[in-house]
């Protein structure tokens, strides 16, 4: 069984989850709240060609948004919300 992780929302992270449509947000908050609890099946595939201040990075698909996080050793996962410029 996986430990549970502590989850860091940056604050613009925040905005932009007030600002989603309830539906939405309650899907990005229910998958933060599973990722905090299993960071080991996404913690496969950090994101490739990433300036050396986002080594690490990784990214969630959530329809037209993807949540972007770090996975610290420290069981602590730093994550914000983005929606790609293509969307």
């Amino acid at each position: 069984m996986a430990s549970c992780h502590q989850v860091v929302v940056l604050p613009e992270a925040e905005e932009d989850l007030d600002a989603l449509d309830p539906s939405v947000r309650q899907r990005a908050l229910s998958k933060i709240d599973w990722l905090a609890s299993h960071p080991e099946v996404l913690g496969k595939k950090p994101l490739q060609h990433m300036p050396p201040a986002l080594k690490g990075l990784q990214s969630y698909p959530l329809g037209d948004w993807r949540i972007l996080y770090w996975i610290y050793p420290a069981q602590k996962i730093l994550c914000n919300l983005s929606k790609p410029p293509w969307s």
